[in-house]
């Protein structure tokens, strides 16, 4: 089952010490997440929006901010001369808090 899919469901996940999600990474945390109807429905767009996502664009976070992005020619992401994205394929940017950073 998605994270995502969790989430909008129940509304809550009680990790504990630890849980196992399908893709098989263990995410260890001691907490509970409570979500509101508001971060509910905000989740649901999210993932109905993913579903229906044209294949033409991609999205890119690069230090918080959150861009879409064109793909190329040949559906592929564009990079710049120097290996990061291109910014002439960008073709919107979307103010909702990210990070682009590895974990």
């Amino acid at each position: 089952m998605r994270v995502s899919g969790i989430l909008a469901e129940y509304g809550s996940i009680d990790t504990g010490f630890e849980t196992r999600y399908d893709w098989g990474r263990k995410v260890v945390c001691m907490c509970e997440i409570v979500l509101t109807e508001k971060e509910k429905a905000a989740i649901r767009a999210l993932d109905s929006l993913a579903k229906k996502w044209p294949k033409t664009l991609w999205l890119f976070s690069a230090s918080g901010s959150l861009k879409v992005m064109r793909c190329g020619p040949n559906g592929e992401q564009m990079v710049g001369e120097f290996g990061g994205m291109d910014d002439d394929y960008v073709v919107a940017t979307i103010n909702i808090p990210n990070d682009g950073g590895d974990w």
